[in-house]
């Protein structure tokens, strides 16, 4: 989960960058923006649908 989030904040980057000629765009990012946004969502939500499951593994160390 925490590389969607660092892909979101890179997509955060590239809407408030967007001039390539910037000064503050100090990271020379030439990829698409939506690339990361997307990107960004389906590892959080991977992360989260097919994260650890405690539940689970705490009922068999019980046995």
């Amino acid at each position: 989960m925490w590389g969607g989030g660092i892909y979101l904040v890179l997509w955060l980057y590239g809407l408030f960058t967007g001039n390539m000629d910037s000064g503050a765009n100090f990271v020379p990012l030439n990829t698409d923006n939506w690339l990361h946004l997307f990107l960004g969502i389906g590892m959080i939500a991977l992360g989260y649908f097919l994260g650890r499951n405690f539940r689970n593994r705490s009922a068999a160390s019980d046995l």
